[in-house]
């Protein structure tokens, strides 16, 4: 892998963006943020900015893109803040499958890093619940993997770690939100979202 994480080609580049109408591109700028094994560009066109990516090879990458996709578009529909797939012109996917790798266009949003403060905590705070509720019932269709982020033994074993040792009123609440959540995590893992 190149240094700095993988990169795409201009060859695959041209080859990957003449199976979507963004209209003329003026610009393409590297991002380098995430995963360094997915190479991901930022893209200015006629008809307005849009970031492209690359999955990492992963046997289950098809599974994953259709299921982020299926969530993306059901919360984008009910006007939650999430950036939109976009539609290759051939097949009317939001997943572009060639030569056995995985290629996802979005809509580009500007954004921000989280600055820590109580304001955006607080925001940070709403948007969580509001992305929960929404998803509430939400079914992607298929069963995710075993020991992946829906299914996570980490997750457990941090929200057990915040119902112990802990003292004062702060914690208590804490406590109670950390065993009500673990209890659900527990129901609501993997198995029950598909």
């Amino acid at each position: 892998m190149p240094k700095g994480g993988a990169r795409f080609s201009s060859a695959e580049l041209v080859t990957v963006l003449s199976h979507y109408d963004i209209g003329i591109i003026k610009k393409v700028k590297p991002l380098h943020a995430g995963n360094t094994r997915a190479p991901k560009v930022i893209i200015t066109s006629k008809n307005g900015k849009f970031f492209l990516k690359r999955r990492p090879k992963a046997k289950d990458n098809l599974n994953r893109a259709k299921g982020s996709h299926k969530i993306q578009i059901f919360l984008a529909d009910k006007g939650f803040p999430v950036s939109r797939p976009i539609n290759t012109i051939d097949s009317k996917s939001s997943i572009l499958n060639l030569d056995h790798l995985i290629y996802e266009m979005f809509e580009f949003v500007e954004g921000s890093r989280y600055d820590g403060s109580a304001k955006s905590t607080i925001d940070v705070g709403r948007q969580l619940a509001n992305f929960h509720k929404l998803l509430t019932g939400f079914s992607v269709g298929f069963k995710p993997p075993i020991g992946s982020f829906h299914d996570s033994a980490n997750v457990r074993k941090h929200l057990k770690s915040l119902t112990h040792d802990k003292k004062g009123i702060m914690f208590t609440q804490l406590r109670h939100v950390a065993a009500g959540t673990g209890t659900e995590y527990r129901s609501n893992d993997a198995t029950n979202l598909a």
